[in-house]
């Protein structure tokens, strides 16, 4: 069995083989970051991306916090402009459709379908859905606050069941607090906008996370983890 390194306590005494052999979204990201730029139309050099789900509830949910936290990082920092990346056309349409509801929004703002990585690169900071995403932006260097709402019951009923300290794939990897995380009624945009300030800049949070960002990465192991995965299976 190939697990998480922080999984493998989980086995123990079970009699199950277990290895931990890398996460191949390290050799992905390296990957992705030893190939050439892409184009995208940021309408200033201060970047903040936007990465608000992949589900319709998820956008509708948290989207319009991210979309005032933005506007209030626009009144303090007025050279800000921020981007929107979609999976695909479908959600895409979602979040424009959003957007056209929101009130309370930045002047800079485009949205892109596709490309989020590239977007995780070029951006100074970013405020991030829970999911792999979060992972991605880690290996890729880019400072970030996690970001999820959910209904009222499911939050009780996850509390209630899953019993750990953090949801955050960097930070259960790291085992502490690495990226903040901003669940339910903390991720108000005047929150979501404080924490995010402390990242634009030279700060000592934004030093504190990269330096937890190298500690991940050497976590997650090598690049080899297909091949790592291959070898044990095959001596078996």
């Amino acid at each position: 069995m190939v697990v998480f390194p922080f999984e493998v306590e989980v086995f123990k005494g079970s009699g199950l083989p277990v290895d931990f052999v890398g996460n191949p979204l390290v050799a992905q990201i390296d990957e992705f970051l030893a190939g050439a730029h892409s184009e995208l139309p940021w309408q200033s050099e201060r970047r903040i991306a936007l990465l608000p789900g992949s589900r319709r509830q998820e956008i509708e949910r948290i989207l319009p916090a991210l979309l005032a936290a933005a506007q209030k990082l626009e009144e303090r920092f007025p050279t800000a402009s921020f981007m929107i990346a979609a999976p695909n056309e479908r959600i895409e349409a979602v979040v424009n459709e959003q957007i056209g509801r929101c009130s309370e929004k930045p002047a800079r703002l485009d949205v892109i379908c596709g490309n989020a990585r590239e977007l995780m690169r070029q951006a100074d900071v970013a405020l991030i859905t829970s999911g792999t995403a979060t992972l991605e932006t880690a290996l890729i260097g880019t400072p970030h606050i996690l970001v999820y709402k959910t209904s009222a019951f499911t939050y009780w009923f996850a509390r209630t069941v899953v019993k750990i300290s953090h949801i955050g794939l960097v930070n259960i990897v790291a085992n502490r607090t690495v990226c903040p995380e901003l669940i339910q009624r903390d991720a108000a945009p005047a929150a979501l906008a404080a924490e995010t300030a402390k990242l634009l800049t030279d700060t000592p949070e934004r030093a504190a996370m990269l330096e937890g960002y190298a500690e991940v990465r050497q976590l997650l192991g090598t690049k080899k983890a297909a091949g790592n995965a291959a070898a044990i299976l095959c001596e078996e």
